[in-house]
C-alpha cells in the first residue's frame, strides 16, 4: 500500500504545512571535494527547569531572533521579520507542489537559501545573508530543461542539498513529473554534483556531512512515497535504497543531520519513531502520543523531539529517553522552534504565542500567516 508523507523543508516547515494541507506531502512533490568530518552540533538538551522570573511578558521578544512567515493564501513570496515585528524584508520564493515556499534557513539560522523565477531560464538558487538582506547571491542555475524544487542545508551550513525535475509538457497528467535528480553544491556556489536521478521526485531530507551522508524521500504522482534513499556525499556514490515501515507521517530531521524521526500512524494511535539518517532499519520506537497531541518537532541545538499535549510542551530527549515539560501551551497546536531552541511559538486562534522555556513567560507574535522558518538578525557567524 502507498504511503503518504510530509517532508519538512527545514526544522519549521513541516509546522506551516500541518497548519495548511494536514496528510499531504509538504514538498511533493562536477566533483567537489568532501571537506575533512567536522564535530556534529550538540546533542545536549538545553536546560528545561524554569527559574524563578520577574520579566514582564514583552521582554520576551527579541529582535535579534525571527522567523520566516508564509501568507496563508494568495500572493507568493515570504517576509523574514523579527520577533518584535519591527522592520525585516520579503523573498520573492516560489510555491512548490503542496508547498508555500521553495526555501530553507540555515542550521545556525543567519541565511536562507530558496529558488526565485518561475520561467525556463531565470530559475536561480539564491542565499541571502539575514542580517544584510541586500547582499544575496546566486549560486547555482539549472538548465533550461529543468526547474528548482526542493532543498536543505548541510549540518554545518557549508553545502546545500537540492532536488530538479523538468517542465510539464502540454497534455501531461496533473502531478506528472519526469527528468528528476538529487544534487549538492557548496552554499558559496560552485560546481553542483549528482547524487542520484530519475526514478521519481527526490524530496531532501538532511546532508550530514560530518557523515558524509545525504538523505531525501523518494515520491511519485500524487505525492504518495514510494521509497527512502541515502547516498554517500564521499566515496562510493551509488545510491541506496531503503524501505520503510507501513504508516509513516511526517519525516523531520535534527538539527545536526543525524537522526531522523516520524510519526507512524496504526489502529493503536501515532508512534514516534527515530533513525540515524542512513540506518533507518534501525529505528528506535518511542511513545505513542494522544489523540489531542500536536505534531511534533526537532528542538534546535538538541537531541530533544517536542509536542503540545493536554496543554503543555512535551520534550523526549532520544539520546536519553527522559520526558521533560517544557511549560504551559495552546493544546495541540502545531509548533516552531527560536533557532537556539530557547523559546517555542504555537498558533492561538488567529495570532502565535511564543514561549521562553527557561522562564515560563510567554508573550503575542504579530503574525503574518504562519511560520515556516527561523533565523537569527544577529549574534552569530555564517557557519556554525
Amino acid at each position: 500500500m502507498k504511503r503518504l508523507i510530509v517532508v519538512a523543508l527545514s526544522l519549521a516547515a513541516l509546522v506551516a504545512v500541518v497548519l495548511v494541507l494536514p496528510g499531504l506531502l509538504a514538498e511533493r512533490r562536477s566533483a567537489v571535494a568532501e571537506p575533512p568530518a567536522t564535530s556534529s552540533l550538540t546533542s545536549a538538551s538545553p536546560r528545561t527547569t524554569a527559574p524563578a522570573s520577574t520579566r514582564g511578558a514583552a521582554s520576551v521578544l527579541s529582535d535579534s531572533f525571527g522567523f520566516v512567515w508564509a501568507p496563508q493564501q494568495g500572493s507568493l513570496g515570504v517576509t523574514v521579520r523579527p520577533e518584535t515585528g519591527q522592520s525585516g524584508f520579503e523573498l520573492p520564493t516560489q510555491a512548490w507542489r503542496f508547498s508555500a515556499c521553495s526555501c530553507a534557513v540555515s542550521p545556525d539560522g543567519t541565511r536562507v537559501a530558496y529558488w526565485s523565477g518561475s520561467t525556463a531560464g531565470a530559475i536561480e538558487l539564491r542565499v541571502v545573508e539575514v542580517a544584510r538582506p541586500g547582499l544575496g547571491n546566486a549560486i547555482y542555475r539549472p538548465p533550461t530543461e529543468q526547474r528548482g524544487t526542493a532543498l536543505a542545508w548541510s549540518s554545518d551550513g557549508s553545502g546545500i542539498v537540492f532536488s530538479l525535475e523538468g517542465w510539464p509538457n502540454p497534455g501531461d497528467p496533473v502531478g506528472f513529473v519526469s527528468n528528476t535528480s538529487l544534487l549538492v553544491i557548496e552554499a558559496t556556489g560552485g560546481t553542483a554534483r549528482r547524487l542520484a536521478t530519475g526514478g521519481g521526485v527526490y524530496v531532501p531530507l538532511g546532508w550530514d556531512r560530518a557523515a558524509g551522508i545525504a538523505a531525501a524521500g523518494l515520491s511519485g504522482e500524487g505525492g504518495y512515497t514510494t521509497g527512502y534513499i541515502a547516498v554517500r556525499t564521499n566515496g562510493d556514490p551509488a545510491p541506496l535504497l531503503l524501505g520503510m515501515p507501513e504508516g509513516m507521517g511526517s519525516v523531520q530531521v535534527s538539527s545536526d543531520q543525524r537522526i531522523g524521526f516520524s510519526l507512524f500512524s496504526s489502529d493503536q494511535g501515532p508512534t514516534l519513531r527515530w533513525w540515524r539518517l542512513a540506518e533507518p532499519g534501525a529505528m528506535v520506537t518511542g511513545p505513542r502520543l494522544g489523540q489531542t497531541a500536536g505534531q511534533p518537532t526537532w528542538r534546535p541545538l538538541s537531541s530533544q523531539i517536542a509536542w503540545v499535549e493536554n496543554g503543555t510542551l512535551q520534550l523526549l530527549d532520544v539520546e536519553r529517553g527522559a520526558i521533560t515539560s517544557g511549560g504551559a501551551f495552546p493544546t495541540g497546536t502545531p509548533i516552531a522552534f527560536r533557532v537556539d531552541g530557547s523559546a517555542a511559538a504555537a498558533a492561538s486562534g488567529p495570532s502565535y504565542v511564543l514561549l521562553d522555556i527557561a522562564s515560563g513567560q510567554s508573550a503575542a507574535l504579530a503574525s503574518s500567516g504562519y511560520i515556516i522558518g527561523s533565523v537569527r538578525f544577529t549574534g552569530a557567524p555564517s557557519n556554525p
